[in-house]
């Protein structure tokens, strides 16, 4: 199975990557992302996700059974108050 095309987030090191990327917008209402145009190489898609690695932000924690709040969440809230 393959892709038509890949979007990622506008990273320093994805822009510095693809210097003349398109930007494109995943849906109606989201942030522009980079349209990555080397979909089929295994090689520049592994170099360009490690390259972006450390500047993505870590997934947020699901429900932790705290009344449906979620453990960042949580700890936000005990810290405003």
């Amino acid at each position: 199975m393959s892709c038509e095309f890949v979007l990622v987030k506008k990273t320093r090191s994805a822009l510095e990557l693809m210097p003349a990327a398109i930007c494109d917008l995943p849906y109606e209402g989201a942030k522009e992302m980079l349209l990555v145009d080397e979909v089929d190489s295994k090689v520049f898609l592994t170099e360009l996700f490690e390259a972006m690695f450390d500047e993505l932000p870590s997934p947020k924690r699901k429900n932790n059974g705290i009344g449906g709040i979620t453990d960042e969440l949580y700890s936000d809230h005990k810290r405003k108050y």
